[in-house]
């Protein structure tokens, strides 16, 4: 198996167009786009041309399973190839923010695109709502990482015992959050995980994803680096009271007081008086989105250390214009972490002109994610296709 290998195709190298980025003072769009938007789900009339139509070739199940630790109960899709098995399975990890089990974003449903194409080349597929999300139960805005670890654990639990699944043979595929999500998982079920795959994972901080996510997307859109370096210093003074302060109702305070004496551009006054949004109602807004346990944790959570006990074969993909966890910072210390540690196997890949929902995109982004077409590029669908197959033989 590849150890290491950097893919690039040279018809896919990105052209970046420059325009404004509008920058409202305090709004921290990676929040919500470091995996995907909880408010970027737009409503469209026609699935795309990836998602699949009519009768397929496998059989879909709508399945329940249990997180009996935290009380909550997971609702899913289990997409099982034709014959009776035992199948090899991959569980699908969602990124951050509320996400159904297709990962419903920007008129796209990638997990739904991903489950067709591996369940038509022989490998099982549960996907599910995330808790409190759909038909999931439980509360979303009160769960870390650990929580979600802990639903993807029970889905393992629920697959060991499917009379259609090789319980030697289920793997966790996590997309961005997912992808840190899932290592944290398999970690606790050393016997139970056979692989991981990393689709656009970070290998830094949260709080370092934060600050770079920014900036490159903010030159992507021709903004200046005064700016992007004012905008800098503003989340680390509030990245540094969520650190020292430990007490909600006192960070908040310390927050509210923080934001309101930041000084505020001429732009960005026009800018936030043209969105009609009141700056307190803002203010309130950027608090509640902050201060609380599962930013906290995402905050100071480095994914290394865990990636670097990982005891299981690995795939790590990041696409070439992903802007929200760009490849050249992320991607070296992934590498870097599997090399150094225990794990068996791995391959690494770069995939020239993918944006972060691996859709071959011009710029990567966030905004363009809707106007694009395809859902899931041909070449990674196929990479995590065979991947997988490979892997999983090999267990046999």
């Amino acid at each position: 198996m590849v150890k290491y290998r950097k893919t690039t195709e040279a018809h896919m190298k990105p052209r970046f167009h420059h325009g404004l980025l509008l920058l409202l003072i305090f709004v921290l769009v990676v929040l919500t786009t470091t995996g995907c938007s909880k408010n970027r789900n737009t409503p469209r009339p026609n699935a795309r041309p990836q998602e699949p139509a009519g009768p397929v070739p496998y059989r879909t199940d709508e399945v329940r399973f249990q997180n009996t630790q935290d009380g909550v109960s997971l609702a899913g899709t289990l997409s099982l190839p034709r014959g009776d098995g035992p199948h090899p399975a991959a569980i699908l990890i969602t990124g951050s923010g509320p996400q159904d089990r297709d990962e419903t974003v920007a008129g796209h449903k990638p997990f739904l695109v991903l489950a067709d194409y591996l369940t038509r080349h022989g490998i099982a597929v549960l996907r599910y709502d995330d808790r409190g999300v759909a038909e999931s139960t439980g509360d979303f805005e009160t769960a870390t990482m650990r929580e979600f670890a802990r639903d993807a654990q029970a889905a393992v639990a629920f697959l060991q015992s499917h009379r259609h699944i090789d319980a030697d043979r289920i793997g966790l595929i996590g997309h961005s959050e997912g992808g840190m999500v899932a290592p944290m998982a398999a970690e606790q079920l050393p016997e139970q995980v056979a692989y991981l795959v990393l689709l656009a994972s970070p290998g830094i901080t949260g709080e370092q994803i934060f600050y770079l996510q920014d900036a490159v997307q903010a030159r992507a859109s021709g903004v200046d680096e005064q700016t992007i370096a004012r905008n800098q210093r503003r989340k680390q003074q509030i990245f540094e009271i969520l650190k020292e302060e430990p007490d909600l109702g006192r960070a908040a305070e310390r927050l509210r007081q923080t934001m309101r004496s930041m000084p505020i551009s001429e732009e960005e006054k026009q800018q936030i008086a043209a969105s009609g949004i009141d700056l307190d109602d803002l203010i309130d807004q950027q608090i509640r989105l902050l201060n609380n346990a599962a930013t906290r944790f995402f905050l100071a959570y480095d994914p290394i250390p865990t990636l670097s006990r990982t005891t299981v074969p690995v795939l790590a993909v990041i696409g070439g214009n992903d802007l929200q966890v760009p490849p050249d910072e992320n991607l070296p210390p992934v590498r870097d972490a599997l090399e150094a540690g225990p794990c068996p196997a791995y391959s690494v890949h770069e995939l020239a002109g993918l944006n972060h929902l691996f859709q071959t995109s011009e710029t990567g982004r966030p905004e363009e994610y809707a106007r694009i077409e395809q859902t899931f590029a041909p070449a990674a669908l196929q990479l995590i296709g065979e991947w997988i197959a490979e892997t999983t033989t090999a267990r046999r």
